[in-house]
């Protein structure tokens, strides 16, 4: 997968904030993000890549939570929906 430069920007600031949460624990702020575009833009593949990594890193699945508007997307990128996250 080859990213532009804003999707590698996006996925150095994931990575950077995951290095600063192994580093000290306690000083760690959650990192929220919204992921968007027009069709074709290579969301799904930028949030599935995000995904990956944070789960190999971590070693957790739950380490990282997708929340999508819609069902339709929710599916695309293995998340939930906003109405139905708890």
């Amino acid at each position: 997968m080859t990213l532009n430069d804003n999707q590698r920007a996006l996925v150095i600031l994931v990575l950077h904030t995951l290095h600063s949460f192994v580093e000290n624990e306690l000083d760690y702020h959650p990192l929220r993000l919204v992921v968007s575009g027009t069709a074709g833009t290579g969301m799904s593949c930028v949030i599935k890549f995000l995904q990956r990594s944070v789960q190999q890193l971590s070693g957790n699945n739950d380490a990282i939570q997708v929340i999508t508007p819609t069902g339709n997307s929710a599916y695309l990128v293995q998340g939930a929906t906003a109405h139905s996250f708890s």
